[in-house]
């Protein structure tokens, strides 16, 4: 909040709206916040398996996503880099989000409603087999 007495410029200066931009947030100095749709993958699995062993990827596993020096498999006698075999798939590296406070506090981010629907029908299907069990008891 500007009080008008100080917003308000002279009739003499010329301005025609408030003249302290100074005084407000400076959009380029906003802090960015992630979309409420992004979210972390959970169960991501690595389905692309490669065969060759690719320039740039891990000596060690064949791996793109690090170096031999940060690879967390154990020490091969001979490398994927020579041998093409068992070259191990790519990690997925999640996305760095930056949330707001109430992102952070959001127990709802990355709820899908479709999981609901599976269980939810797995219910049903238990209950008409309870049912079907309960109907051919009493014949």
């Amino acid at each position: 909040h500007i009080p008008q007495y100080i917003s308000a410029t002279p009739w003499y200066f010329g301005a025609q709206g408030p003249t302290l931009k100074h005084q407000r947030p400076q959009p380029e100095k906003q802090k960015q916040f992630s979309d409420i749709d992004e979210w972390y993958r959970r169960g991501v699995d690595s389905s692309k398996v490669t065969t060759k062993y690719r320039k740039g990827a891990c000596d060690n596993c064949g791996a793109m996503t690090h170096k031999k020096k940060e690879c967390m498999e154990r020490p091969r006698k001979i490398s994927a880099k020579y041998t093409n075999a068992n070259i191990a798939p790519d990690e997925f590296t999640q996305p760095d989000l930056s949330m707001d406070y109430d992102g952070k506090r959001d127990r709802w981010a990355g709820y899908d409603p479709s999981q609901h629907r599976a269980i939810v029908e797995e219910y049903q299907k238990i209950e008409e087999a309870k049912r079907q069990m309960r109907a051919e008891k009493l014949n």
